[in-house]
């Protein structure tokens, strides 16, 4: 599973977009979920044209609550629930996830040749 972490308020957050609509093609939805996690503040404010050029991205998105959380570990808080219990601390932030669960790799969010070679390895 590959979990992208997106703030609309932090600049980068749109290069991971075509780096995953590549992983979905080369990748089924059988053998690799994609979420993308979007802070729900910002997509209260922003239409769909405005985020993506209005077009439907291959995988889902989930809005997390903007409430500000502490995760343990950490001391700072931060925007969601999720983003805490992953200890996301910037933005963009791309995870791969193992079939346990285990977090095993942080990837580059423009790196379509480096993600693949990481999920082959994983897939194997």
């Amino acid at each position: 599973m590959i979990l992208a972490f997106w703030d609309r308020s932090y600049h980068g957050w749109d290069t991971s977009v075509p780096t995953l609509e590549k992983i979905r093609s080369a990748f089924p939805e059988k053998d690799v979920a994609i979420i993308g996690v979007f802070n729900n503040f910002w997509l209260n404010q922003l239409s769909k044209e405005q985020l993506w050029g209005g077009v439907d991205l291959p995988f889902r998105v989930a809005l997390i609550d903007s409430s500000l959380t502490t995760a343990e570990g950490f001391e700072i808080q931060m925007q969601g629930l999720m983003v805490a219990e992953y200890g996301v601390t910037r933005f963009p932030t791309t995870l791969l996830i193992d079939k346990q669960g285990n977090v095993v790799s942080l990837l580059k969010p423009d790196d379509f040749e480096g993600t693949k070679a990481q999920l082959d390895r994983l897939l194997k």
